[in-house]
């Protein structure tokens, strides 16, 4: 939980133009759900709504809380350093099994069990029928934490400036 953001020594940093916070940029849409494939049942999945930056939480180490835009790279890092965050520690859950039992820290308030999507693909019937005449079934559970078809904890951002309209676009 973030508790403060302190950007005050950030903001009179040599060549900082703007600093930013998920304070200014949550009313922004959030990061789009790729993610379109119908689940178990024909249910869609349940949006994180993932922020620009942070506003009220981290979900993860890494997840950007501020933006320094400065007239350098090197001056934009620098004041980023200033940058202090109080964070509140929250009861936290890695493992997926875990995560969905009763009693698990709740990742999002809107996704109750933690569970925002349920795939299945294939034909249960024909699988079924394959366990039963085989020669022999072999059973394992195989585990494979945080797999995603996209980079993790990226740390950048595409920026894009209209002047016309005086806006950004992030």
């Amino acid at each position: 939980e973030i508790l403060s953001i302190d950007t005050s020594a950030a903001k009179a940093a040599p060549g900082v133009i703007a600093v930013l916070t998920g304070a200014d940029t949550g009313h922004m849409a959030p990061l789009p759900q790729m993610q379109q494939t119908p689940g178990v049942g024909g249910k869609k999945i349940i949006a994180t709504g993932r922020d620009v930056l942070a506003v009220k939480k981290a979900m993860f180490s890494g997840q950007g809380v501020a933006f320094v835009v400065a007239t350098s790279a090197a001056e934009a890092m620098d004041a980023a350093e200033m940058i202090v965050v109080d964070y509140k520690t929250l009861p936290c859950v890695v493992d997926a099994e875990e995560a969905m039992k009763p009693g698990a820290p709740q990742l999002y308030d809107h996704i109750p069990g933690n569970l925002c999507y349920e795939f299945e693909y294939g034909n249960a019937e024909k699988a079924a029928a394959a366990f039963k005449t085989a020669a022999h079934v072999t059973k394992i559970v195989l585990d494979a934490p945080r797999i995603a078809g996209n980079p993790m904890e990226p740390k950048a951002a595409v920026v894009n400036y209209d002047k016309k309209r005086d806006i950004y676009d992030v």
